[in-house]
Parts: C-alpha cells; sequence; structure tokens
C-alpha cells in the first residue's frame, strides 16, 4: 500500500476541498471531491461497496493536481489516496491496449517511436472530417476523436532525431549536464525541446543525452505500480555512470523523477537530488553574458500542476519571463488552476477536460496576451488545442522557446 491507513483518518470532512477542484466545478458532484475520494476509498478498504464502473469512475475522473492539498488544512495527499485506490482497482479497469503500452511500449523507445509513427501516418491516412462522421455515427469514442484533432507531425522529425544534428558543445564549457528527453518533447514538442538544448548551450553547458525510457508517470498515475517501477529502474540503470545534474524539460517527469524514492526507496536517493527542472536550472544561471535580441510582446504563464505544487517552483517561470527586454508580462488569473490536459485526461474524459479547459481559454483571454508560456508539454499541447478550438489570437510556447528567442 502506498500510504497509511491513518492517512485517511486525517480528513475532518470540512469541505475546503471543494473550492478548489476544478472538476467539482464542473460536476458539482461530491464524488469528485477530495473527501469523496477519501470515503470511497475508506468503503472499498472495508468492503462496503463492491469494484465497479460507478466507485472506478469516481476515481478516474481525478486530475491529482494537488489543489485540494493545498486547500486542506491537515495537508492530506490525496493524489496519493486516488493512485492507491487506482491501484487496487487494476484488474477492473485496465484494457489488453493499455497493458501493452505501459508494459512493453514505454520501455521500449524504438519501440515506441514505431507506433507513434504508425499514429500519425493514420492520422494522415484518415481525414478529420471523415473520423468526425465516425464520431457522430457513434463508431468512434469522443477520447480518440480528441486524440486525432490534437495530434500532429512537427516538421523536422522527433526530438531524438534531431539531436543528431545539434551542436551540443559551448564554445566554452562552464558545466556537464544531462538531459532527460521526455516523451512529450520527443513526440509531441520537439521544436520547444530543441529551444532548451539550445539555451542550455548557451549558458555554457555541455549536454549529455542519456538514452531514457519514460520516467513512469503514466504507469503510476494509472495505478500500474509495478509498470512504474520497472520504468524508474531502468533510468536509474541509463543514469548509473552519470553524476552530473539532471535536466529536463518537462514539469511532470521533473517532479515524477524527484519522488523516485517514493518507488524504489533509498537506491533512488542520490539520482533523485540531482534533477532539476529546466526553468528550476536556468532560473539559477540567468542571464547569460549578454541578451542579444528584444522581443516586443504581452506575455501570460500557466503554472503546470506538477511544477507549481508539486515542486513548488513557482518564482522562477516569472523570474525569467520578467527578465526578457521588451516583453510586457501579465500574470493570468489562476495561473496555477489545472488546464484539463493531466497527461491522457483529456482523452479519458474529453467532455470534463474541455470544460476545464474553457475556464482557462476565458481567463488567458482576458489577459490580452500575444504569448501564452508554459514549462510543460502536456499543457502546451493542451493549451495549444485551446487556442485553436477558441479561435485566440495567441501563440502558445515552452518557456525555453521565449527564452531561446530573446538570445539568438
Amino acid at each position: 500500500m502506498i500510504l497509511q491507513r491513518e492517512e485517511l483518518e486525517r480528513c475532518n470532512g470540512c469541505g475546503f476541498c471543494q473550492a478548489a477542484c476544478p472538476v467539482y466545478r464542473v460536476t458539482r458532484h461530491e464524488g469528485s471531491t477530495a473527501r469523496g475520494h477519501h470515503v470511497h476509498l475508506k468503503a472499498l478498504l472495508e468492503g462496503a461497496v463492491e469494484p465497479g464502473h460507478a466507485v472506478i469512475s469516481h476515481f478516474s475522473e481525478c486530475l491529482t493536481c494537488r489543489a485540494c492539498t493545498a486547500h486542506c488544512p491537515p495537508q492530506i495527499q490525496t493524489d496519493h489516496i486516488v493512485v492507491e485506490a487506482r491501484h487496487r482497482l487494476l484488474a477492473f479497469h485496465q484494457s489488453r491496449l493499455e497493458h501493452f503500452a505501459l508494459h512493453h511500449l514505454l520501455a521500449d523507445p524504438a519501440r515506441l517511436r514505431r507506433w507513434v509513427r504508425l499514429l500519425r501516418f493514420g492520422r494522415k491516412a484518415q481525414p478529420a472530417a471523415f473520423l468526425s462522421l465516425l464520431h457522430r455515427l457513434h463508431l468512434l469514442p469522443s477520447g480518440l476523436l480528441r486524440a486525432s484533432e490534437m495530434m500532429h507531425r512537427p516538421a523536422g522529425g522527433f526530438l531524438y532525431e534531431r539531436v543528431k544534428r545539434l551542436n551540443l558543445t559551448p564554445t566554452v564549457a562552464s558545466e556537464k549536464v544531462a538531459y532527460f528527453m521526455s516523451c512529450g518533447m520527443d513526440f509531441l514538442c520537439p521544436d520547444a525541446g530543441e529551444a532548451s538544448l539550445a539555451v542550455l548551450r548557451k549558458l555554457g553547458c555541455e549536454v549529455l543525452l542519456p538514452d531514457n525510457v519514460c520516467c513512469g508517470l503514466p504507469a503510476y498515475a494509472s495505478g500500474d505500480l509495478e509498470a512504474a517501477s520497472r520504468l524508474a529502474r531502468q533510468n536509474l540503470g541509463v543514469f548509473s555512470e552519470i553524476s552530473d545534474l539532471i535536466i529536463t524539460d518537462c514539469a511532470s517527469c521533473s517532479s515524477f523523477l524527484k519522488e523516485y524514492p517514493r518507488l524504489l526507496g533509498e537506491e533512488a536517493v542520490d539520482f533523485s537530488r540531482r534533477v532539476r527542472d529546466f526553468s528550476e536550472f536556468v532560473a539559477a544561471h540567468w542571464p547569460p553574458s549578454s541578451l542579444s535580441a528584444v522581443l516586443p510582446s504581452t506575455v501570460t504563464y500557466h503554472e503546470p500542476c506538477h511544477l507549481s505544487r508539486y515542486q513548488n517552483l513557482r518564482s522562477q517561470p516569472r523570474q525569467l519571463l520578467n527578465s526578457i527586454d521588451g516583453a510586457e508580462y501579465r500574470e493570468l488569473p489562476e495561473a496555477d488552476w489545472c488546464c484539463g490536459g493531466a497527461g491522457s485526461y483529456g482523452l479519458r474524459h474529453p467532455e470534463l477536460s474541455l470544460k476545464i479547459l474553457e475556464r482557462k481559454m476565458t481567463n488567458l483571454r482576458g489577459t490580452g496576451a500575444e504569448i501564452l508560456a508554459t514549462a510543460c508539454p502536456g499543457c502546451l499541447v493542451q493549451l495549444t488545442y485551446g487556442v485553436r478550438r477558441w479561435k485566440l489570437p495567441v501563440r502558445v510556447v515552452h518557456i525555453s522557446q521565449i527564452l531561446a528567442e530573446s538570445l539568438f
């Protein structure tokens, strides 16, 4: 069991979690709240409810964004409770396809890249209009339609392919770092990943590129602790001969890599202590010797949950954005509210995800900003989709992209 039973008993039922929960704001259902999850897990442990669709759906709705924990007087980490419940219900909700993806695809980067290429080919071969027709005829789940709408093929190939053509050695090297390449940056946001590497090089970093696998967060979040632990151990092996800092530009990866000791214990402590999020590392080294460009624009920032609440990294991205010449920074209302992406959440719960995203887009429109920056590829994809859907004149970028543009 991930948590002690006493963790559940600490909930006093005050209901402060209601006001903070993005899902409850949409559903207005008590089962969507943290205290609702506590009640359901207690009932499950005591045998008062049988594992089934109803109880599975309650735990599936949680974003694990930790907004409830931030508003909870005893600071109960409900995300741990939800993952524990998903773990106990795994046999009842994990499909063969999900098991294959978590145990076989994520553990083999080469195989995973072949499958992503196949999916992209399918997206190109099946026009969106045809997929939309299948959905209207109830022949295609809304989650798969959403995936089709969000999937795109950046020019230039995967980040893994691009880095072979990049010069990652600075003119004068002041520090050596290892880059943890996230699945999101590799497949979905390679432009942002390339910008991150350019910024690190500009800061004088010699960048190593170990052949890591998925961090394991998708498996962990689904409750598959066996797959998550296996992926974590693979990464420990990959980085076993490297003693330098480990930098990743995916907030979800950096938060989970830092939590490896919860999965693996003492053997992962040294590894996790060396992990730094991109914004965390760059803020400590910024600015470089010279800024060569002025970026005239208005900029705002969306906080990824895994950066702000999981790692308490709030000031660093804002510090970086405020340092750019010519850029006017405007604070985004409810910047720390989840955008509704949460990994595959938008595919599992497309309607809920859209309603949560709509609130974010309304706040974005109110800023009048021309650029929306964030620090996680999952958020980047979700927010880009939102801007396109609501037709907002806003460019969505990873923070590394706007920094790179201010340097070159």
